[in-house]
């Protein structure tokens, strides 16, 4: 997540919580882009319902962040909101598929 790694302090944060976003989000990419090359509707379903839970480990990461004061309250807002947009589209690409 670009704006993640553009932050003054992240290559101060914690490095264990900073590989725990880049793999939430790296597996969000991964299984939506994944989802998009099978052809089961079954199969796009399930790789798009493990992105979302990956959307959803990475907002609890960056929560993590401020809560062990890794990452100064308010900064991880703009990280939220566009995880809560993911999560948005996650929803209306899943809803579009019937298993």
């Amino acid at each position: 997540m670009r704006w993640f790694n553009g932050l003054p302090a992240g290559a101060e944060l914690a490095s264990r919580l900073c590989r725990q976003i880049d793999k939430a989000a790296t597996s969000l990419i991964l299984n939506l882009a994944e989802g998009y090359g099978r052809t089961g509707e079954g199969d796009r379903l399930r790789f798009l319902a493990t992105a979302e839970s990956a959307d959803v480990r990475a907002s609890a990461y960056l929560d993590l962040c401020v809560s062990k004061a890794e990452l100064e309250a308010g900064k991880q807002e703009p990280g939220i909101d566009l995880l809560s947009r993911i999560t948005l589209m996650l929803k209306a690409l899943s809803g579009g598929f019937s298993e």
